[in-house]
């Protein structure tokens, strides 16, 4: 096959069988959002940003859904990977920042709240001093100039 006829292909059947599939109702979307709109800023206020986002998600998730993505974490025999679809997203995106920091002007932090909800259902977050300033959240951003470097900047 030439590299110009290839085209997308969704994973094979016994591919899946190690990957769960899970969807928010649209309700619980709606919910989680509301709650999640006024988490503080998680890089500044890690602790009571990941307590807050963890009160969320087990507040406004239906119970069988949440026991199925703690059972995740916690099941040996889990299937490998977790698709968790319709989480909520921020409603505005700050422009990339210039530097690969967090942006400065960012005013919600729906995303982040949906990370350390999750982390923290299925596992233990854990941020090193040597890495990011020990932050708990790591964002892909790229930044100009490097390009042809292997990290999370490129």
């Amino acid at each position: 096959m030439h590299a110009a006829e290839k085209t997308f292909v969704p994973l094979a059947t016994n591919q899946q069988e190690n990957v769960s599939f899970l969807r928010l109702s649209d309700s619980e979307k709606t919910a989680l959002t509301t709650q999640v709109l006024s988490l503080p800023n998680p890089y500044t206020h890690p602790q009571e940003s990941m307590v807050k986002a963890l009160s969320a998600f087990a507040g406004q998730i239906d119970s069988d859904l949440l026991s199925q993505i703690i059972n995740f974490g916690n099941t040996p025999s889990a299937p490998g990977a977790l698709l968790l679809d319709n989480l909520p997203v921020d409603p505005y995106l700050a422009p990339t920042p210039e530097d690969g920091e967090p942006s400065p002007i960012k005013k919600t932090f729906v995303g982040e709240a949906c990370v350390l909800g999750l982390a923290k259902l299925i596992g233990e977050p854990v941020g090193y001093k040597t890495e990011k300033n020990g932050r708990l959240i790591h964002n892909i951003i790229p930044v100009r100039g490097a390009e042809t470097t292997q990290s999370n900047r490129s």
